[in-house]
């Protein structure tokens, strides 16, 4: 975390100009003029002690690459690398709220003083009033709101998926939404919306060479049946506390003509998806050619917010994925096990690297107890084993995701 003297405000205003954390409403302001007001007379005195605690305070709760700049004797600046709003506001409130406990010894609504940096002009700061209501909180107290919730009528007709391969098989696509947790701040970041291809004759779920033998038609009907899927959820939507959306999308797909055109008749390049929607790049190998990946990286951009490249089954070096753009990786856990960690250890080494590569290394279907280790081996994100029930759970409490 970098943090900031008044003196060093201009220079430090000017870095954040035309930023995407501004675009993305990441850069946020706290107010503490409730304290102030009550201390009246005693303020000059009891400012210094203050300013200390709730630096303290953000320090606990900002990662390495997060910004704090005390703008005035009452107001914190602070910037989270999170791409989207809701992490951002969730720590200021966290951070309001024991500051004022401390200070006050109560909560009042009317003391809770947070805005949201819209534009910075001329050094000077233009920003809008944030409704407290309105922002996750960190605690683990689950959320009454299910706004992203889809209709349990209309979940049912999307999923499962049953269909005729070209071949004559007859497959079943079933979906489940798992809850994905940054491993920083411990909150909910994304769902990703899981899916398991079975042949219903011997049922058996097929691996990442069964997906090889389907045709360019089936995968294309199966990402049409995904897109479906994430059309029930509330994507980048402010009610739904802007979750974002992880969706499994073929390679093959995207880089075929027939592909795309059924993507955006199934709503990809919508404004929610634009807002909302992450493509995992599923069916990418070692040998796939970096010119290609690049290609594919950048037709999702054009119909979603950005891509993340899903670790190949087969074991190998990460180096053709490097420099390409994705987003994130997604290392599936349940279905590569042993494999994928083995993997991760030896990336492990070149973890500075790696960040520069992906933003978001993100451990899918991760065994309880695991954050730690995940943490230690780089990961930035777990999602877990069992399946999130949107129609029957509250939403957890939520982070965001970076696009790119």
């Amino acid at each position: 975390m970098q943090t900031f003297s008044a003196g060093s405000l201009s220079e430090s205003l000017h870095a954040l100009q035309g930023s995407e954390l501004l675009a993305n409403g990441c850069v946020n302001l706290i107010g503490l003029d409730a304290i102030r007001d009550r201390a009246g007379p005693m303020w000059a005195r009891k400012q210094e002690l203050v300013w200390e605690f709730t630096a303290k305070k953000l320090q606990e709760r900002l990662g390495p690459h997060d910004l704090l700049l005390r703008v005035d004797d009452t107001t914190f600046l602070v910037a989270v690398v999170t791409d989207y709003a809701s992490a951002a506001q969730a720590v200021c409130l966290r951070v309001l709220e024991e500051v004022l406990l401390h200070f006050i010894g109560h909560l009042d609504r009317a003391d809770i003083r947070l805005r949201r940096v819209e534009d910075i002009r001329d050094g000077e700061v233009v920003s809008s009033s944030l409704d407290p209501t309105r922002i996750p909180k960190l605690e683990d107290a689950p959320r009454s709101s299910a706004a992203m919730a889809p209709d349990p009528v209309r979940e049912a007709e999307k999923n499962p998926l049953l269909f005729k391969s070209v071949s004559g098989r007859v497959l079943r696509v079933d979906f489940a939404p798992r809850p994905v947790t940054s491993l920083q701040h411990g909150v909910l970041t994304a769902l990703h919306l899981s899916q398991a291809i079975v042949d219903t004759e011997t049922n058996m779920v097929l691996d990442a060479s069964g997906r090889d033998d389907l045709t360019d038609a089936d995968l294309i009907r199966i990402d049409e049946a995904s897109l479906d899927y994430a059309s029930l959820f509330a994507m980048g939507d402010q009610a739904a506390g802007y979750v974002a959306l992880i969706i499994p999308v073929s390679y093959r797909t995207l880089l075929n003509r027939r592909g795309r055109a059924a993507l955006i008749a199934h709503r990809a390049g919508s404004v929610a998806l634009k807002t909302g929607g992450l493509f995992e790049i599923i069916d990418m190998d070692l040998g796939t050619p970096p010119s290609r990946m690049d290609e594919a990286v950048s037709m999702a951009r054009t119909l979603c917010r950005g891509a993340l490249a899903r670790l190949p089954e087969r074991h190998g070096s990460l180096t053709p994925f490097a420099g390409i753009g994705f987003a994130g990786l997604t290392v599936p856990l349940s279905r590569q096990g042993t494999q994928a960690m083995q993997t991760v250890r030896l990336l492990a080494s070149r973890s500075e690297s790696l960040k520069r590569s992906f933003r978001a290394m993100i451990a899918l279907d991760a065994p309880a107890g695991s954050a730690e280790r995940l943490r230690a081996l780089g990961f930035t994100h777990s999602s877990t084993e069992v399946a999130f029930n949107p129609s029957a759970s509250p939403i957890p409490d939520r982070e965001t995701l970076p696009a790119r």
